[in-house]
């Protein structure tokens, strides 16, 4: 297209252009050598735009010219497309303005992302959604001079891959600001060269997975984030690098479940605090509870550490101290008993340890506070009303006996088990039992790791990052957001690797009803729920990277996100949710009871569903495939129906040697395909007596195989270029040969 490309016609309703957008496999070339405006594509009329196809907006690696520019106030660009352009530029001034853009791919240039008119007084929220990969080329993506009130909103997995996008064999470096992650699942730095963000947001969640390639750099490089780089999985390949800056105080990284670490790979810290204070402890890096982290892989870029300073380690935290650590001389009153850490050792039961010598015990409330003698060792069956970890107090470290804990005296509500008010783990190893319930908060940056199981069949609370491991029996679980004035973040309970959880009572009250929670399952760890239904209002992401199994009803009023890499059984079927419905994402195996309620289905990226028995899908039920993605029906030699039509641009995989029941007209799909002998057949109500068009595909493979008994026409439709399969039953005969 050799001219000005404008969102708008002579009526400025913009239906002229619509028809210039690249459906998937399609292309819109706009050579920059030739365009007045360099190659520019504008949206200037707010609306929804579909596109699915690639948009080259510059068409040159050493050019500053070729940008996409919104002006509209409200747009959404639709389909998935992948943009290469050197620029992306919002230039809206007038009015808060959203633009919600859809992308597979960006591929940003020298110009980067950057808001043009710098007089801006009002928001602009860029919100891309479902994922996205951001590519380089011609050098940096810088955003440095983007104006305050510009703010990226990423969602889902995030993949920077910093290989030029027209010569691969060349890293490139990606510079990014201002942006907010809290939405996002999955992190993933790729290519060999550098990746450099900014974020202004406070961590409401952790990510899945942070992960850096072999020789590639993650660096985290401002002092925005307040509530440390939290992340399910750490995935460091060798020679990899991830940065971070202790300037602000709280840029550590706290793996959850697992960290891999290749041949050469580091946490580098970049910037240290211009003054470090005597005596404290400066997080750097929190292994999974557990785990004992390896010194050698953190350093300072700047050589040696500041006279004096060096890296110390408590149980799987690791932290830069002076080793000057004075023993907590504050004061304690009445049934409060207070931790100083004063004695020769860590022993629970040594009054030195103690403020006034009085250890707390059965009717006392143990508060612990100071950096010192922050390994405790419990050497005897403890009962006590409940812990609080104050927010100066350190890396606390229990082991030993059994703690017995008399609060909360209430199932729904008061004092918690457990409080941990600071940015520093607390990991109890210890069995636990208490008299009522369970309850525990993380109200801080810090998590509360709790190790050593339990097998009493009562309710478990949390608020705020829990995480469990050995064996859990509970009754039921819900989320209680705080206690008096202290609030929580938004929780997540994590199933560490190798824990179970059983819960056997799950009530038809709200797991969500008191704040908002979610599940985090690890690889090699399983949760089973079971009880009258599993009631979920609030619109939560789930991690199920081992095993998670709804053994009752599954009521998402709220959309439920599950993403990862392990296996979503929901036995107890899923009852009707208009307003909510189920997301499966990543690469996750979903094995579902019969869906014929009136719920939407949605899957993204390679997902596998695989029925324990013959299924169908069908009733109210909608299923929605994400463009990009690839639906395998995992039949297990067993016959899946589809009652309803798929309508995608993705990929339909059918395996497993059974067969899927085409029985609904206007199954449209981008590719369908057959292996290990499964085929596709046809209802008799749809084909019985003549032939009717049941599949169309964008894309047709040989391996699409229907079963004998029908025969089966292909034809191409001249006006949409698709192949269009019509398929009707035959009479089967038998040929005896004697």
């Amino acid at each position: 297209v050799h001219n000005r490309l404008s969102a708008e016609d002579s009526t400025g309703q913009g239906e002229s252009f619509y028809q210039f957008f690249p459906a998937v496999g399609g292309n819109l070339i706009i050579p920059t050598s030739s365009t007045a405006d360099g190659g520019t594509v504008y949206f200037s009329v707010s609306g929804d735009y579909n596109a699915g196809g690639t948009i080259y907006a510059t068409n040159s690696t050493a050019t500053t010219t070729g940008n996409v520019n919104f002006y509209g106030e409200n747009i959404a660009l639709r389909g998935g497309a992948t943009v290469f352009a050197n620029a992306v530029k919002f230039s809206q001034a007038k009015t808060d303005s959203f633009y919600d853009l859809d992308l597979n791919r960006l591929n940003l240039g020298i110009g980067g992302v950057r808001q043009v008119r710098t007089t801006n007084t009002k928001d602009q929220n860029v919100n891309l959604l479902d994922g996205i990969v951001f590519g380089a080329w011609g050098g940096d993506v810088p955003m440095e001079t983007v104006d305050s009130k510009l703010k990226i909103n990423l969602f889902g997995p995030v993949v920077y891959d910093t290989r030029d996008c027209f010569e691969p064999e060349t890293s490139r470096n990606i510079n990014m600001t201002h942006l907010y992650m809290d939405g996002v699942s999955d992190l993933k730095a790729v290519g060999g060269g550098t990746v450099s963000l900014s974020m202004y947001a406070t961590w409401a969640e952790e990510f899945r997975t942070v992960e850096v390639a072999d020789d590639t750099t993650l660096a985290f490089r401002t002092n925005q984030v307040v509530a440390g780089i939290k992340t399910m999985n750490l995935k460091l390949g060798n020679n990899a690098k991830l940065k971070i800056n202790l300037a602000g105080g709280a840029h550590f990284v706290d793996a959850s479940a697992t960290a891999e670490f290749g041949e050469g790979a580091k946490i580098v810290v970049t910037l240290l605090p211009a003054e470090l204070v005597e005596g404290q402890f400066y997080p750097i890096y929190f292994a999974p509870a557990g785990t004992d982290p390896d010194l050698s892989k953190i350093e300072y870029e700047q050589g040696a550490w500041p006279t004096g300073w060096y890296l110390a380690k408590t149980g799987n935290a690791v932290y830069l101290t002076d080793g000057k650590i004075t023993a907590y001389e504050g004061e304690q009153s009445g049934s409060t008993k207070v931790w100083s850490g004063a004695g020769a050792d860590g022993v629970y039961a040594n009054v030195d340890n103690w403020v006034n010598n009085s250890v707390a015990g059965s009717a006392n409330a143990a508060q612990f506070m100071g950096l010192s003698n922050t390994v405790v060792s419990v050497q005897s069956d403890l009962t006590v009303r409940y812990f609080d970890f104050f927010a100066d107090s350190g890396p606390f470290m229990f082991s030993g006996s059994k703690i017995h804990f008399q609060y909360p005296t209430s199932a729904t509500g008061g004092v918690p088990t457990s409080q941990n008010h600071g940015k520093f783990p607390v990991v109890i190893s210890n069995s636990l039992e208490a008299d009522v319930a369970f309850r525990f908060h993380a109200h801080g940056q810090g998590s509360t790791s709790l190790t050593g199981g339990s097998s009493q069949e009562i309710p478990l609370n949390f608020g705020g990052d829990i995480r469990i491991g050995g064996n859990w029996t509970s009754r039921y679980l819900y989320v209680m957001p705080k206690y008096s004035a202290s609030a929580v973040r938004r929780s997540r309970l994590t199933v560490m690797p190798g824990a179970t959880l059983t819960v056997t009572h799950q009530e038809e009250s709200d797991f969500n009803e008191r704040g908002v929670g979610a599940l985090a399952i690890a690889t090699n760890a399983t949760a089973a729920i079971g009880g009258t239904q599993f009631l979920l209002t609030s619109n939560n992401t789930h991690y199920v990277d081992g095993a998670l199994t709804v053994n009752c009803p599954l009521v998402p009023t709220g959309r439920q996100v599950f993403r990862g890499d392990g296996t979503l059984t929901l036995a107890g079927g899923v009852a009707d949710a208009p307003g909510g419905g189920v997301r499966v994402e990543g690469n996750l195996t979903l094995v579902p009871s019969n869906w014929v309620n009136n719920v939407t289905l949605s899957v993204k990226d390679n997902v596998t569903i695989a029925p324990a028995a013959g299924w169908t899908f069908g009733g109210d039920a909608t299923l929605d495939l994400e463009d990009h993605s690839t639906l395998t029906l995992a039949t297990g030699g067993h016959k899946v129906t589809l009652a309803r039509p798929i309508v995608s641009e993705g990929t339909l995989a059918v395996t497993g040697g059974g067969k899927v029941e085409i029985a609904a007209s206007g199954m449209s799909l981008g590719k369908v395909t057959c292996a290990d002998g499964a085929t596709l057949t046809v209802s008799d109500a749809l084909a019985a007596d003549e032939f009717v068009d049941v599949l169309t595909v964008r894309e047709d493979d040989e391996s699409i195989a229907f079963a004998p008994e029908f025969k089966v026409i292909k034809r191409r439709d001249a006006e949409t270029g698709r192949t269009v399969y019509s398929a009707k039953q035959v009479q089967g005969f038998i040929l005896i040969c004697r």
